[in-house]
């Protein structure tokens, strides 16, 4: 049986995968606000999708706007 921290991480990660599906091109700032969790936590949780590989993401390194994501 999962423990209750397990489920938690579990639907914060399936609510963020929803986030990212219905938002496309949205920053962890938003992400946090809609989840209404941490700004840290969503970077936490986002990370751990893309490693993971159900999320993936796009290189910003030279991108002009990347303070903006």
């Amino acid at each position: 049986m999962a423990s209750i921290r397990e489920l938690v991480a579990l639907e914060r990660s399936l609510q963020c995968m929803r986030l990212i599906d219905q938002a496309g091109n949205i920053s962890t700032r938003d992400l946090a606000e809609r989840m209404q969790i941490s700004n840290g936590a969503a970077y936490y949780v986002l990370n751990a999708l893309i490693e993971k590989g159900y999320v993936k993401a796009e290189n910003f390194k030279n991108n002009p706007k990347k303070s903006g994501y």
